[in-house]
């Protein structure tokens, strides 16, 4: 009995489960060549998933720079609609690397975006102007408190 496969290039759902292999196994640098080459080489337009697993691969490793660097390249130069995972992850690599701006920048970005669009509505992106002892202080001097 022959059974005949077809093999097919690798898609975006194989990409994704080969970079997500390597987060597990700690290959930060082979998961932003495959990122890289869906893009450039195999003309496969990565997801928001696509963006996460990679992320996902530098924050395992405590790669913060790379995955800032991947984030912002990925919502910008290709595209790619940042979900919560995406924030809350390059939000996490930024305090692994006590990049406490970024993180800032970060969640003043993800609150925006909240306001103006349903895919980041998220209960732990929710604020509250009630005061407060520590948290974060407004412009006008209240204090907001983030609800992780």
């Amino acid at each position: 009995m022959s059974t005949n496969f077809k093999i097919d290039r690798p898609g975006v759902i194989s990409y994704n489960a080969v970079m997500s292999a390597c987060e597990k196994g700690m290959q930060w640098q082979q998961a932003l060549r495959l990122f890289a080459s869906m893009f450039f080489e195999a003309t496969i337009r990565p997801s928001v998933i696509s963006l996460n697993a990679a992320m996902a691969a530098c924050q395992k490793c405590m790669r913060w720079q790379e995955a800032l660097n991947l984030f912002i390249f990925g919502n910008l130069e290709m595209n790619i609609q940042a979900d919560i995972i995406s924030f809350a992850t390059a939000i996490t690599c930024c305090e692994q690397g006590m990049q406490w701006y970024h993180i800032i920048q970060l969640l003043g970005s993800a609150i925006e975006m909240s306001t103006s669009s349903t895919s980041l509505r998220h209960p732990s992106l929710a604020i509250t102007e009630k005061p407060m002892v520590g948290g974060f202080m407004g412009e006008r001097g209240e204090r907001w408190k983030m609800r992780w």
